[in-house]
């Protein structure tokens, strides 16, 4: 139930359900025989595994989707990951772990949005579910909305919208970025004389995870990712991870505590989402960890693992899930530079990955800044 201060409701705040001021459509899953992961049809979005900062990257495809979302629509998480959010940037299908909000206008829906980020701990808190929390579409429609009077109304959402009016400016120089990063690779690759070899030759690492029951390995400071931190990052920068070890932690796992700039690629059931740590971090056994034996390598070595991902997919094994092994990996062709040209490579793509995590770092700090807002603006 939201709360309204003395001071709101002498302002003419009013509380309203979602239900009443937006359409909720509840995702629906097709049948998995109708799903492919090529571009066939409608994308389809399943849930969170697919979001970014802001809109959603799809990996699946259906001719046959159930419910949809239309531009504009917040995609709302409903379990699992529950309350994780995106907005619509084009029609999707939407499977059953999303549903799509819609505000009687765009004014409206970025409110809607806001306020839910301001209320999500109270939305956690209520939800339902033993092995994941969840919410149905009535328990949706009748969240609480504070809603202010229009003019109000209209100048929050101004002020919060144009904080993440440059945040999608950043993340579309990041984009950009990202791409010429990557043709200055192809670039070097298609005309430098490479020296053939295999992964083997680098330095490879795995990673592991300390007993969960054991309390005094947790919440420590030591970074210890687990492929959700990395799917769903908009570049490979990355500077936060959700769980963090004890020395104690760290001694128990089998995971290096791997150093700033190692190259760190998921290997099971997502094969290929990179992260370049900025702070020494472990990780959990779903990763393949290279560690440059020069800086100048890092971004030759991290371009050559992103073009081999569907080598890798292709060389991997699994019947839950695919994983590829280190063995495999070592085994895989690998290309390197001599030390002039990959001299030359780094001066190029260098300023590039700085301008990328300069861009991300200001990011972070305008998303801390509109969420303290929202706080202040909204309750």
């Amino acid at each position: 139930m939201a709360v309204l201060s003395d001071a709101q409701r002498e302002a003419g705040w009013t509380v309203a359900k979602l239900g009443d001021i937006a359409t909720l459509v509840m995702g629906t899953s097709p049948k998995s025989s109708d799903v492919v992961d090529y571009p066939l049809g409608m994308p389809l979005l399943n849930g969170p595994a697919e979001f970014t900062d802001k809109y959603p990257v799809p990996v699946k495809w259906t001719e046959k989707g159930i419910r949809f979302s239309e531009p504009g629509d917040i995609l709302f998480c409903v379990r699992a990951t529950l309350g994780k959010m995106n907005f619509s940037d084009q029609r999707y299908a939407i499977g059953r772990g999303l549903a799509a909000i819609r505000g009687k206008d765009k004014l409206h829906t970025r409110y809607i949005y806001y306020t839910l980020i301001s209320t999500m701990e109270s939305i956690l808190r209520n939800a339902n579910g033993t092995i994941y929390l969840s919410v149905t579409k009535s328990d949706v429609e009748n969240f609480d909305i504070p809603i202010p009077p229009q003019d109000v109304l209209e100048r929050i959402a101004g002020i919060l919208g144009s904080l993440d009016d440059k945040i999608e400016a950043n993340t579309r120089l990041i984009q950009t970025l990202l791409d010429t990063a990557d043709s200055v690779f192809q670039k070097f690759y298609s005309e430098c004389e490479l020296s053939e070899s295999t992964y083997a030759s680098l330095e490879v690492y795995g990673g592991g995870t300390p007993s969960t029951k054991n309390e005094t390995y947790w919440g420590g400071d030591i970074h210890w990712l687990t492929p959700t931190d990395v799917t769903s990052l908009g570049s490979p920068i990355l500077f936060e991870t959700a769980r963090k070890l004890t020395e104690d932690g760290l001694n128990a796992c089998s995971s290096k505590l791997h150093p700033a700039g190692s190259i760190m690629m998921t290997s099971r059931a997502t094969i290929g989402a990179f992260a370049i740590n900025q702070y020494p971090a472990a990780t959990n056994q779903g990763f393949i960890v290279a560690v440059p034996q020069r800086e100048e390598e890092r971004w030759w070595i991290y371009h050559h693992m992103k073009k081999d991902v569907p080598e890798m997919i292709n060389s991997a094994n699994g019947t839950t899930f695919l994983e590829i092994s280190r063995r495999t990996f070592k085994g895989l062709p690998y290309s390197s530079l001599s030390y002039e040209d990959l001299d030359r490579f780094h001066a190029v793509i260098n300023p590039l990955y700085e301008l990328v995590k300069s861009s991300e770092q200001e990011n972070l700090q305008l998303a801390a800044t509109r969420d303290a807002l929202i706080k202040r603006l909204i309750g």
